[in-house]
């Protein structure tokens, strides 16, 4: 039963669907009501801003774009062409919206408010997203009929009272990818929505904390991170995805070798055509394993681009771990034994005589 069927088949006095045990009217419909409310102005709004955002500062896109190695996007013509004819845009668009510094050290989102064609009512809305940010966070206490459930974000472990129609469509225990955005008595989910996990695996947390942990060096908190590295982030999930049948069985799998030779190492990495490597504000350097190697050529709806151009395929879903080498270390990342072992197998064939293996878990 899909949301706005419970909202119209529930009675006012009969008990609300959350199990709270209050009328309806005393607990879930007031906030139901706010949350529709929210959700179809806020969809509204949004390709106004989009457009108003890509036709006025489609220069300062290109930048986005690269960081997210999509540069084919900067190539779109204008706002229709982004839309109609490349693949998965929305993940760059809403990052650069709200949360890239454009012109006079503000956002798109800041300038749309100053100067784009909303009305007070859907201006009022996208004030809510200003500050916001892009975390992962485990779905608890769900009641799909509802959309409602409680948010705990695996980097603070803070909880979340959310309303949000996506809801309707996940799972407890899922583990989620958006932007939680305030409103006066609950939070709803941004526009960028991504069901990641179908559960969280062990040892998850020990994971997102060496995401984290490169971004520290001048002592940030987490939000503030998520705020300026959150594209990272999303790069990260993309990179590190449970294959579709293993979600069940899957966690965490981790391994660390010796380096002998660093410089080395991060050479034969670089000429290998699967690795391919990340930027990062760190001292470390990181490389994601890909599935196919990026001397292919891969075709898609844009036509026929190389990996060099800074764009793969994501339905090719080309990331299987990720390797992270320092001077002295180098560590394997995978969200499966199997695919840990296909990332060793092509570790070792390239720089197997400079790396030891010294634990496995």
């Amino acid at each position: 039963m899909g949301i706005s069927r419970a909202y119209i088949e529930t009675g006012r006095n009969d008990p609300c669907p959350c199990g709270s045990g209050k009328k309806y009217k005393k607990c879930c419909l007031p906030l139901l009501e706010e949350s529709l409310s929210i959700d179809s102005l806020k969809f509204s709004v949004y390709y106004k801003i989009a457009y108003h955002t890509f036709t006025n500062y489609k220069e300062f896109f290109k930048d986005t774009a690269g960081k997210f190695e999509r540069k084919d996007l900067a190539s779109a013509e204008n706002f229709e062409d982004l839309v109609r004819n490349k693949k998965e845009w929305e993940e760059p668009l809403d990052w650069f919206i709200f949360n890239e510094y454009v012109l006079k050290g503000k956002t798109p989102l800041q300038l749309f408010l100053e100067e784009g064609d909303a009305t007070e009512k859907e201006k009022n809305i996208l004030r809510r997203f200003d500050g916001t940010y892009w975390s992962l966070y485990e779905v608890k206490d769900l009641v799909k009929e509802l959309g409602k459930a409680k948010f705990v974000d695996l980097f603070s472990e803070k909880e979340y009272s959310v309303f949000d129609e996506n809801l309707a469509s996940i799972e407890n225990g899922m583990v989620i990818f958006c932007r939680l955005v305030p409103y006066d008595h609950f939070y709803s989910a941004g526009y960028v929505f991504l069901p990641w996990l179908v559960r969280k695996p062990d040892g998850f947390e020990e994971v997102l904390d060496r995401f984290i942990e490169p971004f520290k060096r001048d002592n940030p908190s987490t939000e503030e991170i998520l705020r300026i590295y959150g594209y990272r982030l999303y790069l990260f999930i993309k990179n590190f995805t449970v294959p579709e049948g293993e979600g069940e069985d899957a966690d965490i799998a981790s391994s660390i070798y010796r380096v002998s030779d660093y410089n080395k190492v991060i050479s034969l990495l670089q000429l290998s055509p699967y690795f391919y490597k990340e930027r990062t504000p760190s001292d470390q350097e990181i490389f994601v394993c890909l599935k196919n190697p990026r001397s292919e050529l891969i075709i898609n709806n844009t036509g026929i681009v190389t990996p060099e151009e800074g764009y793969i395929d994501s339905d090719e879903e080309p990331g299987i771990g990720i390797v992270r080498v320092d001077k002295n270390y180098l560590e394997v990342l995978a969200p499966t034994k199997k695919r840990l072992e296909a990332v060793e197998a092509l570790l070792k064939e390239v720089a197997g005589e400079h790396i030891t293996l010294e634990d496995m878990r």
